[in-house]
This record gives structure tokens, C-alpha cells and sequence, in this order.
């Protein structure tokens, strides 16, 4: 492993510029379906499953998940089943079983519309002036496809491997020294230049034995060991598609990694996952009505309105 400078570099900022002009060329307007399914013990269920409406900034994600036996108590409104009987036709071809409502997302150029599960509920939350973008910054290709580092206020550098080598790709990393108790934090991005920049490679890391961490006395001042955990995760592409213009965006994609509570005691052990994520695009280019992206389709539910 070799770590190509360790200072805020111009060629850091060249790349992201390359990960950002791309990502804004990508197709303004289509119809797609994103699956996160967890194959832990090799039975498939479905984490998430969205079906994404783009029209050039107007965006609607309709979320769900599995079912489960709880459920039962917590009824989803008949005006919102009927909100997203088409998102549902659109997604049941690949998904394992019937899913439930999460979430509605409405993104009308420039304000944030959400209506989500919070606790035995679904909430319909207040407004949010988003004139950059979408408000979590993960719900449609451009989101999966493109990414970029953030850690408050750390540099990024260029990063290479053998990875990077083997493979044409460029990396970058940034690191967050520990604080206040806080964990180590790595993040490591690969991007393929011969993929219109799509990432090929993102992990994030929060550790204790971090081998990043300079100081190694940080944790005899943190508090609350207990609470500590310990996170990883690993998203590695698999595959790829091109629009029929001829852009790349990552068609499948893996999510590995672990979570451990309070690692120091070794009370916990590590709870590993993998699941598969999947990418299809259905159509481009299609007529969508405005009344798509409506916020008024969300007014029957603002006697339960929360911040």
C-alpha cells in the first residue's frame, strides 16, 4: 500500500470535478427500480426497494420494505397505498415478497417533501428548501453512482493500492483522527475513469485499532466505553450498463460489512451482512406528468405533521 500524499492536493480536486460533471450529465429523466436485497444465510429479503421518477430536477422515490409480523399494528392509510399502487406494479417483478410502504420522497426543484415510517407511524414531515438538490443525497442513479468524500473539515489525498493499480482506478481517502471519544474514521473512494467516474470501490471505516490513528492514547480518554461500535462498510460494483446515449452507471453493486457494540468487551460479536444491490433502468426519457411530483398528493396526511 502506498499513500501518495498526505496533504490537500490539487489533482484531489480535479477528480471531483470529473465525479461532478459527470454525474450532472447523466439522463435527467426516467423511471428506475433500486433493490437492496440481504442474502444473509441464503435466504433473499428485501432491505429497500425505490422506484425512482426523474424529470429534470423534480424527482419522486417511492420506498419499501419487508413485511413483518408487527405490522400487523400498524396499518398504512388507504390514500397512501393508493398513492403507490403504481410504484408497486413497477417494483414487484424484483423483489422476493410483497413489500410495505417506507416512505414517499418528493423533490419539486426546490422543496423536500417526506412521508415516512417514525416509529408505529407514517409522518409526514415538514418541508425543506433544497434549491442543491435532494435532501439525503442517496435516491436516485446519480446518488448510487456517483459519489465523493465527506468527514467535516479533514483533506482528502490521493490514495493507491494494488487495487487501484490492478484495476485503472484512481483513489482517494480521508481519515479522521479520534476526539472527544469519537471512533477513528476512514472513508476510501475508487473511481473508474473509463467508467464516466462512476465509483468502483467506496468503504467506510470506525474502528478502535485504528491503523490511521496517530495518537494511540485517544481512548483512555474517551467516556462511555460501552457505547462504543465498531462500523464497516464495503461497496464494491459488480457490474455495469450504459444508457442509450451511451453513459455508465454501476447496474449491481454488494454491500459488505459489520457492526460491533462495545468492542472492547468482547461481549458482542461481530454482526456481519451481505447483501446485493441492483439497479434497473427502466425506461428514459418518459412523459411523466407534473402531478407526479405533486406535493399536494401528500395534504391528506398533515394532521400528523412533525418537524
Amino acid at each position: 500500500m502506498t499513500i501518495i500524499n498526505k496533504v490537500p492536493d490539487k489533482r484531489v480536486q480535479e477528480v471531483r470535478k470529473q465525479i461532478e460533471m459527470h454525474k450532472g450529465r447523466f439522463l435527467k429523466n426516467y423511471i428506475a427500480v433500486h433493490t437492496e436485497i440481504d442474502v444473509e444465510d441464503k435466504q433473499p429479503r428485501l432491505m429497500e426497494g425505490t422506484v425512482i421518477y426523474c424529470k429534470g430536477k423534480k424527482i419522486r422515490v417511492d420506498s419499501f420494505r419487508s413485511i413483518y409480523p408487527s405490522d400487523k399494528k400498524k396499518p398504512i392509510p388507504a390514500k397512501a397505498t393508493e398513492l403507490v399502487k403504481d410504484s408497486l406494479g413497477l417494483l414487484e417483478p424484483y423483489v422476493p415478497k410483497k413489500p410495505r410502504l417506507r416512505a414517499i420522497h418528493l423533490y419539486d426543484g426546490l422543496w423536500q417533501h417526506i412521508y415516512e415510517e417514525q416509529g408505529d407511524e407514517i409522518i409526514l414531515k415538514k418541508p425543506h428548501r433544497r434549491p442543491d438538490g435532494d435532501l439525503y443525497g442517496d435516491d436516485d442513479i446519480e446518488d448510487f453512482g456517483w459519489r465523493l468524500l465527506w468527514l467535516l473539515n479533514e483533506p482528502e489525498w490521493m490514495y493507491e493500492d494494488e487495487f487501484a493499480k490492478e484495476n485503472g482506478l484512481i483513489g482517494m481517502e480521508i481519515t479522521w483522527q479520534s476526539q472527544w471519544g469519537r471512533l477513528p474514521e476512514r472513508k476510501v473512494l475508487y473511481v473508474d475513469p473509463e467508467k464516466d467516474y462512476c465509483f468502483r470501490r467506496y468503504t467506510e471505516e470506525k474502528i478502535v485499532d485504528a491503523p490511521w490513528q496517530i495518537g494511540k492514547n485517544w481512548l483512555e480518554a474517551a467516556k462511555e466505553k460501552k457505547n462504543l461500535r465498531e462500523t464497516v462498510r464495503i461497496y464494491e460494483v459488480t457490474d455495469y450498463a450504459q444508457t442509450a446515449a451511451g453513459q455508465w452507471y454501476p447496474k449491481a453493486f454488494t454491500v459488505k460489512g459489520y457492526d460491533q457494540y462495545n468492542p472492547l468487551s468482547g461481549d458482542y460479536p461481530k454482526n456481519r451482512f451481505e447483501r446485493v444491490c441492483r439497479i434497473y433502468l427502466l425506461e428514459e426519457n418518459p412523459d411523466l406528468p407534473d402531478a407526479l411530483f405533486d406535493p399536494e398528493i401528500l395534504a391528506p396526511f398533515e394532521e400528523k405533521t412533525q418537524q
